[in-house]
């Protein structure tokens, strides 16, 4: 969806293999905060200081540092410890979802919030940018295999990019939500979720709607609920299952295939933010308060656990991944908890508290991982906090990634 939504694997870019020197470290540990960095520009109203708000889930160069995004439309590369910023480039509008990687172009894939989409290479380098004519708020969904990149705009448009030039393929209208019919004041407001890609389809959630449409943007099922969505789809790969959770608490599978919903599960609470999906199970949060371990797969849904209280995800933020076993995400104290996936048992959770004045500690948005042990996560007031987590051999026996 946003990039608060947006499942934070696709912001990984790796142009620093360093293979097996790549020290294996232990998700099941606390982290420790060892670096702090305020982002602010000057207001030219009045030549003040002031933060830049952090909407998106940063990215990362792994091996070498952070791509932050920021609403002042900013996008800027920070070597690890946040100490050395290696470059910046800035966009003709502010950033709301999170830059997603394009590997086979050693690349990253912005969307501003005025509809403008940039490529950006490791060195800084902008190849290329397209103007649309939507606002872009969910993430580009970078699709391989057919030399493009999907952006869900504003609009109930899909704009099917060449990922080489920048150049427009093609733009796809998909459902509108049911108040366009009487000219709802936020009826443009779509498309917000993040398309997935299924094989050689590419699901997307539009309004009341989930619809599949081919490499040509020819729709070939349509899915019609109860209820809007917000959250993206997610995937359970070993069985091509796709999980949608609404807002009103219904998580449905369904058959990527076909559309076909093999079954349904009523979670009690509004969902907002993304589900994980973590080996075959999924975490999905609800705004009353509880994290469910949801079992998929084509013969239906069920809950495996439910651990209610204080651990549902912050506004719009999402679950995301630390480990083979573990999965993390902003609470609505607004630090960062760890879970055990398997049975939801509480692992760890964060402290921003670092003494400073006119600090509140706050993390805003979902975290992203590397494989090489660094934890980032951002903030709304320009905060950008980075943790390390301890090599496994210090402690022993933990799953890196």
């Amino acid at each position: 969806m946003t990039g608060q939504h947006g499942r934070h694997v696709r912001s990984r870019l790796v142009l620093n293999d360093r293979g097996g020197d790549v020290p294996r470290f232990d998700p099941h540990r606390e982290p420790r905060l060892v670096a702090h960095r305020r982002l602010t520009r000057e207001d030219l109203r009045d030549g003040a200081e002031r933060p830049v708000p952090l909407n998106s889930t940063p990215a990362v160069i792994e091996g070498l540092g952070v791509v932050l995004a920021g609403d002042d439309g900013c996008v800027t590369l920070y070597r690890y410890g946040l100490a050395g910023e290696v470059w910046t480039r800035r966009l003709s509008a502010g950033v709301y979802a999170s830059p997603v990687a394009d590997p086979a172009h050693r690349q990253f894939i912005v969307a501003a919030t005025n509809g403008l989409v940039a490529a950006i290479g490791a060195s800084g380098k902008v190849n290329w940018t397209r103007k649309l004519d939507h606002p872009v708020y969910a993430l580009p969904t970078v699709w391989a295999e057919t030399g493009t990149v999907v952006c869900a705009c504003f609009g109930s448009t899909l704009a099917y990019l060449n990922t080489s030039t920048g150049d427009v393929d093609r733009l796809v209208e998909v459902p509108r939500p049911w108040d366009a019919a009487v000219d709802g004041i936020i009826a443009g407001r779509e498309i917000y979720s993040t398309p997935v890609l299924v094989g050689d389809l590419l699901v997307v959630v539009a309004g009341e709607s989930v619809v599949a449409l081919d490499d040509q943007g020819r729709i070939q099922w349509r899915l019609e609920l109860d209820s809007a969505v917000k959250a993206s789809p997610v995937v359970l790969p070993r069985s091509g299952t796709v999980v949608i959770a609404a807002t009103n608490g219904v998580v449905r599978a369904v058959d990527a295939k076909t559309g076909q919903v093999h079954g349904s599960v009523a979670l009690g609470g509004r969902i907002n933010g993304t589900p994980y999906v973590c080996a075959d199970l999924v975490v999905c949060g609800t705004r009353m308060g509880s994290v469910f371990g949801l079992a998929a797969d084509t013969g239906g849904i069920e809950v495996r656990w439910e651990v209610p209280g204080v651990y549902a995800p912050f506004s719009y933020t999402s679950f995301a991944g630390a480990g083979a076993d573990v999965v993390i995400g902003v609470r609505d104290q607004q630090d960062i908890v760890a879970l055990r996936a398997s049975d939801g048992s509480f692992l760890w959770q964060t402290s921003q508290v670092m003494g400073k004045p006119e600090h509140d500690g706050e993390v805003h948005t979902t975290p992203v991982v590397t494989s090489d042990g660094h934890m980032f996560a951002t903030s709304y007031d320009g905060d950008v906090y980075e943790y390390l987590f301890q090599p496994a051999s210090e402690g022993g026996g933990g799953d890196g990634t």
